[in-house]
Order: structure tokens, then C-alpha cells, then sequence
């Protein structure tokens, strides 16, 4: 054991540290103090395990006594503490035996790993969220090399084709593709290859490895590496041999529809979504007296003219509460056909509508039949039965009674029959037998044993039944046997209810799950929401992305109204239950919730009463945006907790493939955009010419523009100056022009616009915008003005070629460059010349001193005017290099490290460039790259000597070095006057010109005289 003092290591530790010994805490430092929550004064009184989660309080506690005994015990492991405020925390424990106090203790340090302990674990529960997604979905997904080795493929892929994952790889594919089709899918992944788009599903066949056919859509993507190499492909197979024979089987059942129409005993007329007939068959027309021929295209009115028997009004057509209301509709009682001829018919009918796949609906369809004489057995069956018909006739299940035996006959049949089945009681009583023929064919056994007698009575029945309409329905009965004077069975009498909506709840959960796992983008959400409503009866339902923004909203990516897909709107986040739900938790609002949020114009648009929503998260926990579910009625619990549960289910999916479109949708945009300026890129540009040369508008006019002077200032401030330039210029480009007009960065200092359908005239007038806003632009931004040339081409005609209008652009731009790049090079450097005027790089009138010390000098050595006249040039622009050295360097207080010295040392170089592009500065290029070189020559850049250093360079050094050391820098204190002389004295030889340093001295000393004999050598 060793003595060591705690004190430093308390007072500045980041980490939270403690001394331990007879089980509390004799030493902790602040840190400990602020992450446990407890006072220092808490603390040391309080036993150590009090912070130690229950459940490892044990194991931590031994391992303490162990240290302290002397054994051999892990210096770090994890364990779970708890603050003052309750809240568990893991933590690693850093643990040493000391002696404190003349006795063994305890040295701990902890480091709190709970947020990167939470990390692992939503990355374990997200890769296996996104395996178990791909290994439930139906489609087939795999992923190949270049060369077309798999590399992973998941089991519906292996289904599909009968292949185990190791017989696949490498397997080539025309190995289970059938040969017509070898060249077909050759084609297509070569094509996303060349291109790097992916392909959307196209057919092919495949055989399996047992040798069935198997019809198959493929979707295929590029994967690339980190660095955009393509390094395979990724797809997408679904097996639709069930749909291709589905619509063989479908042009089947087409043809035997018409022959059924046709031949049936009923009447049918077909009507469009207006209301027009567009179908009839022989007995409709027989009834109705109009001729198909006649009767197509007019108002179903006109054709099916129908009245109340009793009071000889018009009767309301079924036919508009089905289109309005999409469910199936009856006649009223008592209604009669009058036909064309004025025949009157007693009906009874029913009217249905016909609705596409998606739910949509497109027109109905109308059955009918004379029933003159069931009428009137009707009405005798209603005056024998009144009292029993009370009860019956208001109720919605159907209630019978049916006689086995001696002969199976229906004694009675309540009316709720037609509503259920779609066939009236009179048909039941006229054919006992015709509830066989609408009994589901898997089901007719059931129903043949009950009415038999021979059945399990104290169970109810279950089946389906195939309505007069053609639709399936579900119906429950529960029957009472009636037995004769020999006990067996002579009649039934039953409660039969439609249970078809509850049915239909379960099987639409199934349809959600079936629905939307082959769905991708788009499709699925639309798709997913479409099932899901359907599934929770919901009036309404919507999938939203969350819009941050200053007032953040919400836009929906699909929504659902009342049996109708919506289009994409947004609202406002704020006074909507939304806002309780985006990035928070599920909300519910049973009823009122108008009330509750009067302002939501989404609950006033919907007229919703209740609301649940669920919020959506990407994999990192940002909040993504909802899914939500409405009704225009209350909710109860029950309904709640179902609906809940299977939005819930279907969250995490959601957010998975918005996370994955947005990605995509990024992607795209970056493919087609230039990342600096925004604005689009030359792949861009190019795919717009090629397609307008396809289809060629009347006239086209190009504009191509260019950054005059970019190079100059990317040498001398650098690149990140020079991005600012081109992004500077991409806005004043933009905004001369339309929203829809496609400008576009071309090049490194290059922009092209095009305008298809423009005349000449346009096009001039946007040349001339451009060079007004630049105008503007400089006005306001003198410190680095913009310069733009510009030319255009126009051109009119079917016969335009676009590639020479835009290489006549470029010669039109070029002609005016040669023009402006010298005045565009020169306000750059009056710019920079400013920029160095406003810097102040060393002190306050530095400039002015330079300048007369330098001239003095040079005066006394005899220099001509037209050099003195250069030395004054030299003097004061020697450093406008520095405008490109970045401020970090420039104004640093202290000593710069050897990469920042190298820094400095390009300032000779970016100021010889600059000058050399200013007419007013060519003369003194030369001086202002060598002003730093030493008479030893070990200065910079070149490394020259002597007198190969020009003489007012020499000059310049002497100056410049006496007039820093005599001012103040940010680093130092300035010199006295002797201390400067002898520092000059001692660098002589060295650093300066020995002559010229002896003249200065002599200068600045008062010995202004220097004979023509002592004149240096010019």
C-alpha cells in the first residue's frame, strides 16, 4: 500500500471520485457531490451502498470487502447506481487499495456509460427489427456482385425459386431463366449498370429448380461502395403467376357474365357513376320495354320509371343512394315499374355498387323482377301473421321458420332476409332449396345438416353465404330444434345475424399485413394507410411528415377520407392533437375533439369526433412525423386499445420506409445538383438537352456565363473566398430568372441557362438582368465584386441543334471575356487593396513610416526618382499578399508553429500575383516577391543573395525591420531606439545589406550626409 495525497486529483477531475472505507464514503470530491445529487455533508454520512442499485448492490459490496482484505479483485466493472432523485444510471467503477489514514481504504472513480449503453441497445433492437422486416416480407430480395454471385438473399427468395442460398451462388442466371428471356434480363442489369438508375419491375419467367414455370417482376438498384464505385446490384423479385392466371381466369369469368346476364331470370341494368344506363338484359328489357339499343346512354329515370303502388307517387331510385353512399340498396315496398308501354309491373329489387380494386366507386348495378303475384301472397302470409310480423319485421337479423318435415318448406321468413341475402321471403317460400344455392359452395355442408335436423344444435353456425349481388357476406345463426310426438326433429326455428363488418375487421387486419409487405415509397404508404382504414373502420386516416420550420407543420404523404384517397395538403402543427403526438407519445381523444382543439381547421375540413395518433421515429429517435385515425363518431376503449396495437404494429415499418424515401430522395437530388451552389448540375443540364432535342420546342435561347477573375481570387484568398464568389454568383444568376427556368453550374467558373420557348428578345433582356443585378450586387458587397461574362445563342425552328446554339453561347461569352478580364482582374485588386487598408496588419500609420524611412534611404544613396518613385510603391503595398493569410495567423499573439510559418511565407507569392494583375502594380511584381529574401540567403521564397536581391528590396528589409522593432506588437513591447541599432548591427551581414544598414544608422542618428564617393553602387 502507498500514501498518496487526494487533494489535486479531487479539485480538478472531470470524473466523479471517492475514498471508501468501513463502508462509507470518508472523502468525495464536487464532482461526486453534482452526479449523485446528495451533499457533501449527505454523502459521508450515509453507508455507500445507499447508491448502489438493489440488484447489484451484493456484488459490489463483496468485491469492496475482497479489495479491502488483500485478494485479488477487478480494478474496474460495471455496475447500475441510483441518484438522490431515483434515477438508475449505468457507470463503470475505476477502483484502488490505499492506505488512508494509517489503514486500508478504497480509491473509486466512475464514468457514467449510460447513454452509450442505450446506443447499443437500440442498435441491437433497429438490425433486428430490419432482419426480421426482410425475412417476413413475401418479395424475394438478394443481392449480387458485378459478376453476379449472391451474396445474400432472403428465404422468400429461395422459395420463389427453388434454390438453397449455397446453390444459388454461383448459379448463372440463365440457369432458371427461361431462354427467351436471357438476353431480356442480360439487358436490364447492364442497363442500370451504364446508367447507375434503377429499374422499376419488369416480367420475365423463370423455372425453378423443379422445373415449374413461374411468372416473376423484378426490380433491380446499384450498389455502390463509400466511395460511389458500383460494386453489385440489389433487387427485388415478386412471384405474380397467381395474378397472371388470376387474369386469365378473369377474361374467363367476363365472358360467362355476359352469357349468365343474359340467360338469368332476373332483370339487371348496369349504370355509370352519372346515372346513365349503360347495360341491360333480355328480361329488363322486356319489364321496362325499352330496347338495350334505345335505352343505353339516357338517365336510368327515363328507363326504370318506377312509383309507389299505393299512393301512385314517384319512388325514389335506389340507384343515387348507391353511387352517393357506395352500399347496397333495396326498393322500397310497394313499388312498381311502370314500362314503356304503360304497363305497371309489382318489383322487388335491390341496387349495388360496382367499385374498382381500390375501394373506388364506378358505377351500380340494378336487379329487379316482377313479383305481382308474391305480392299478394305477400300481403295474405302479413293479415294471417300480423302480430308475429310486429316483432320480426323491425328486426335486422332474419327470423325463420323452417318445416322439415313431412316436405322442407320456409313457414316464415322476416324481411330483414332481403337486406342480409339479397333475396326476398317470397323466394324463400316459393323455393325452399334456394338457400343452398346462395350458400357458400365450402359451406353448404354445414347448412345441409342443419336443415336435416341432424346437427349440434347448442352451437352456432358459422358460414358464408354469397348474396344476390354477388357479394360475400358472413352470418352467424343460432337455431332451436323442434322435435315431433317420436323425438325426432320436424322444424327449426332460427336467428340469423350478418356479422359480415366484424368478419371483415378481421380479414382486413390480415389484408393490411398481406397489403402493404410488397409495397415500396409511395405505394405503400398509400397502400398501408388504404388497408389500415379500412381494417379500423375509420372515416378518416393519414400518414404525416413532420415540416420544421419556425411554425413547424405537417405534411401528409398519404390521407384517406370516407372511402377516397385525398391529395397531399399541410397544416399547421400548433392546435391540433398532432402537436401532443410528433416526437412525444399515442394520443386519444374518444369524443369532443373538436371541442377540445377549436381551432384545428383539420378536425373542422374532416368533421372528426375521435382521434388517435402515433408518433413516428427514425432510427436515431428524431421525430419523423404520425400516423393518425379519425372517426365521425365516439371511440370506446375496446375499439381504442385495437386500433392502437395495430397502428403500433405498422409505426416502426412506416418510419422505416419514410427514413429510406428520404434517403433516396437526397440521393437524387444530390445526383442532380451541384453541392455548392444548388443549382443544377452539368448531368442535369445535358439530360434537358438531350431530351429537348427529342421534341424540340419552336425556339430556344442559351445563355452561358462566366466568374471573371475566380482564379486570381482563388491564388491569393484562397479557395473557401473563392466558393463564396460562386455562390454569390449562383444567386445573382437565380434570381434573374423564373422559378421553372433551368440554370444550371456547368463547370469549375462555369453557369448555363436554358430557355426553351423563348424568343430572342427574352433572352437579351435576361442577359441584361444579369449584368444588373451584378451591378447591384457590387454596390452593396464592394469588399469582393462580382464580374460576369455573358453571351448567348437563340435559335428558332423544328431543326434547332442545341449543342451548336450552345458552343455559339460560349463564343459569344468567350468574345466579351477577352474584353472584361483585364477591368474584372483590376476592381478585384482594388477590392484587395481595400480589404488590406481595413485589416490594419501591423500598426496604426506603419505604412506611412515604412515609406519615408525606405525614401530617406534611398534618397541618401543617391536612387533616381522613377526608383524612389517604385520604393514608395514597394512600401506600401509590399504585404497585400497578407489579405490572403487567414486572421488565426495574421493577429495571433504568440510565437506560430512551423506549419503556420509556411502559411505566412505564401503571402510573397499571392502578393506578386496580384500585383502582377494590376496595371498600376506590374512595376513593383518583382519587389513584392523578393521583399523577404536575406543577404545570407536563407529568406523566402527563393533563397537568392547578395545583390542577386534587388536594392529596394534591401532597402525595404532595414526599414521595416527598425520600424517593427519600435512599435508595439500584440506579443511584445516595442524597443528603445539602441536596442533596435544594435539588433540592425548585429543582423548585418546576415539578414541585411552591411552597407545599407550603416547608412540607415547613420540616417536615423542625424548623419543625413552621404558623400558622392560614399554613393552605393546603382
Amino acid at each position: 500500500m502507498i500514501e498518496i495525497d487526494l487533494s489535486n486529483i479531487f479539485k480538478h477531475s472531470p470524473l466523479p471520485i471517492y475514498v471508501l472505507q468501513d463502508g462509507f464514503f470518508k472523502l468525495v470530491n464536487p464532482k461526486m457531490v453534482e452526479v449523485t445529487g446528495y451533499s457533501k455533508e449527505e454523502l459521508l454520512a450515509m453507508p455507500f451502498y445507499e447508491l448502489i442499485h438493489p440488484d447489484d448492490r451484493q456484488r459490489v459490496m463483496d468485491n469492496a470487502m475482497r479489495r479491502l482484505a488483500g485478494e485479488q479483485v477487478d480494478e474496474q466493472y460495471e455496475f447500475r447506481s441510483i441518484t438522490r432523485e431515483g434515477v438508475t444510471r449505468n457507470v463503470i467503477g475505476f477502483f484502488s487499495l490505499i492506505n488512508y489514514g494509517g489503514r486500508p481504504a478504497v480509491l473509486g472513480q466512475v464514468l457514467d456509460i449510460t447513454e452509450q449503453k442505450q446506443l447499443e441497445d437500440s442498435l441491437r433492437k433497429n438490425e433486428a427489427r430490419y432482419r426480421a422486416i426482410l425475412d417476413s416480407i413475401q418479395e424475394g430480395y438478394f443481392e449480387v456482385t458485378l459478376s453476379g454471385s449472391y451474396t445474400f438473399v432472403n428465404p422468400a427468395m429461395t422459395r420463389i425459386l427453388g434454390y438453397s442460398l449455397e446453390e444459388l451462388q454461383g448459379l448463372n442466371y440463365r440457369k432458371y431463366t427461361i431462354p427467351e428471356h436471357h438476353d431480356l434480363v442480360y439487358k436490364a442489369f447492364n442497363k442500370v449498370y451504364r446508367t447507375g438508375q434503377p429499374m422499376d419491375f419488369f416480367d420475365w419467367e423463370v423455372v425453378r429448380k423443379d422445373g415449374a414455370r413461374r411468372h416473376v417482376v423484378t426490380s433491380i438498384s446499384l450498389l455502390r461502395d463509400d466511395s460511389g464505385k458500383p460494386v453489385g446490384f440489389s433487387g427485388i423479385i415478386r412471384d405474380i403467376t397467381s395474378r397472371k392466371r388470376a387474369e386469365a381466369a378473369l377474361q374467363q369469368e367476363k365472358e360467362r357474365l355476359a352469357i349468365t346476364l343474359n340467360s338469368i331470370g332476373d332483370a339487371v341494368i348496369a349504370v355509370n357513376t352519372e346515372g346513365r344506363v349503360n347495360l341491360l338484359n333480355p328480361v329488363a328489357e322486356a319489364l321496362t320495354g325499352w330496347p338495350a339499343a334505345d335505352a343505353v346512354g339516357r338517365p336510368l329515370e327515363e328507363v326504370f320509371n318506377i312509383i309507389n303502388e299505393r299512393t301512385g307517387r314517384p319512388a325514389k331510385n335506389p340507384v343515387h343512394r348507391v353511387l352517393a353512399e357506395g352500399k347496397v340498396v333495396g326498393l322500397a315496398n310497394h313499388t312498381a315499374l311502370i314500362s314503356r308501354d304503360g304497363t305497371v309491373h309489382s318489383i322487388a329489387d335491390s341496387a349495388a355498387p360496382i367499385k374498382s380494386s381500390s375501394g373506388e366507386v364506378m358505377g351500380a348495378i340494378l336487379v329487379f323482377r316482377d313479383v305481382t303475384m308474391e305480392r299478394k301472397q305477400e300481403e295474405a302470409l302479413k293479415a294471417s301473421e300480423e302480430r308475429f310480423r310486429l316483432l320480426a319485421e323491425h328486426a335486422l337479423d332474419i327470423i325463420y321458420r323452417y318445416r322439415i318435415k313431412p316436405e322442407p318448406k320456409f313457414e316464415y321468413v322476416s324481411p330483414a332476409c332481403l337486406q342480409v341475402t339479397g333475396y326476398s321471403p317470397e323466394e324463400h317460400y316459393a323455393d325452399p332449396g334456394i338457400v343452398y344455392s346462395y350458400a357458400h359452395p365450402e359451406d353448404r355442408d354445414k347448412l345441409i345438416q342443419l336443415y336435416s335436423g341432424d346437427y349440434d344444435f347448442s352451437a352456432p353456425l358459422t358460414m358464408r353465404i354469397v348474396r344476390r349481388d354477388g357479394t360475400l357476406a358472413w352470418v352467424e345463426q343460432r337455431v332451436v330444434p323442434i322435435y315431433g310426438n317420436l323425438g325426432s326433429v320436424v322444424a327449426i326455428e332460427g336467428i340469423i345475424r350478418d356479422i359480415t363488418d366484424r368478419k371483415r375487421s378481421e380479414l382486413a387486419l390480415r389484408e393490411v399485413v398481406q397489403g402493404v409487405s410488397a409495397s415500396v415509397g409511395m405505394e405503400f404508404f398509400r397502400s398501408m394507410i388504404y388497408h389500415l382504414g379500412r381494417a379500423l373502420d375509420a372515416d378518416h386516416a393519414l400518414v404525416g411528415e413532420l415540416v420544421k420550420s419556425e411554425n413547424p407543420r405537417i405534411r401528409t404523404i398519404a390521407a384517406y377520407s370516407e372511402g377516397k384517397f385525398l391529395e397531399n395538403f399541410e397544416y399547421l402543427l400548433e392546435g391540433t392533437p398532432c402537436a401532443n403526438v410528433v416526437g412525444k407519445t399515442v394520443c386519444f381523444y374518444p369524443e369532443r375533439v373538436g371541442d377540445l382543439f377549436p381551432q384545428s381547421k383539420l378536425l373542422k375540413n374532416t368533421g372528426a369526433e375521435s382521434y388517435l395518433g402515433v408518433p413516428l421515429f427514425d432510427s436515431k429517435q428524431n421525430e419523423l412525423g404520425l400516423i393518425a385515425v379519425m372517426y365521425n363518431r365516439p371511440v370506446n376503449e375496446e375499439q381504442f386499445r385495437f386500433a392502437e396495437s395495430l397502428i403500433i404494429i405498422f409505426a416502426a415499418r412506416v418510419s422505416a420506409e419514410l427514413e429510406r424515401v428520404r434517403a433516396d430522395e437526397q440521393l437524387k437530388y444530390l445526383s442532380l445538383h451541384d453541392s455548392l451552389t444548388g443549382l443544377y448540375n452539368r448531368t442535369y443540364f445535358e439530360h434537358e438537352i438531350q431530351r429537348l432535342e427529342k421534341d424540340p420546342p419552336r425556339s430556344t435561347g442559351i445563355i452561358v456565363c462566366d466568374v471573371d477573375g475566380l482564379k486570381l481570387v482563388n491564388d491569393t484568398l484562397g479557395h473557401e473566398a473563392g466558393d463564396r464568389l460562386l455562390v454569390a454568383t449562383a444567386g445573382i444568376i437565380r434570381r434573374a430568372f423564373r422559378e421553372g427556368d433551368i440554370v444550371a453550374r456547368i463547370g469549375g467558373d462555369e453557369f448555363a441557362v436554358l430557355l426553351p420557348g423563348s424568343d430572342e428578345r427574352t433572352v437579351e433582356k435576361a442577359c441584361h438582368r444579369i449584368m444588373d443585378a451584378v451591378e447591384e450586387y457590387n454596390a452593396a458587397n464592394p469588399e469582393l465584386p462580382v464580374s460576369i461574362s455573358a453571351g448567348y445563342a437563340h435559335g428558332k425552328g423544328t431543326s434547332i441543334n442545341l449543342r451548336d446554339l450552345f458552343k455559339e453561347a460560349d463564343n459569344n461569352m468567350y468574345r466579351k471575356k477577352l474584353y472584361r478580364s483585364s477591368s474584372a482582374r483590376s476592381a478585384i485588386v482594388q477590392a484587395l487593396m481595400k480589404a488590406m487598408e481595413a485589416r490594419d496588419f501591423i500598426t496604426e500609420g506603419h505604412a506611412d513610416r515604412l515609406q519615408h524611412l525606405a525614401v530617406r534611404l534611398g534618397k541618401a544613396i543617391g536612387l533616381p526618382e522613377h526608383r524612389l518613385t517604385e520604393l514608395r510603391l514597394l512600401a506600401q503595398f509590399h504585404d497585400i499578399g497578407k489579405v490572403g493569410i487567414p486572421d488565426r495567423i495574421l493577429f495571433k499573439p504568440g510565437p506560430l508553429t512551423a506549419e503556420e510559418v509556411a502559411e505566412m511565407h505564401k503571402h510573397c507569392d499571392i502578393g506578386h500575383r496580384i500585383a502582377l494583375s494590376a496595371n498600376d502594380l506590374v512595376c513593383v511584381a518583382d519587389l513584392i516577391l523578393k521583399h523577404h529574401e536575406w543577404w545570407n540567403g536563407k529568406g523566402y521564397p527563393l533563397g537568392i543573395s547578395g545583390e542577386e536581391i534587388p536594392l529596394e528590396c534591401r532597402i525595404l528589409a532595414i526599414a521595416d525591420a527598425y520600424d517593427a522593432m519600435t512599435s508595439d506588437r500584440p506579443y511584445r513591447k516595442a524597443m528603445t531606439h539602441d536596442q533596435a541599432v544594435r539588433e540592425l548591427v548585429k543582423c548585418a551581414g546576415t539578414q541585411f545589406d552591411p552597407y545599407l544598414v550603416e547608412k540607415f544608422i547613420e540616417i536615423i542618428n542625424g548623419q543625413n550626409s552621404v558623400s558622392p564617393d560614399d554613393r552605393y553602387s546603382l
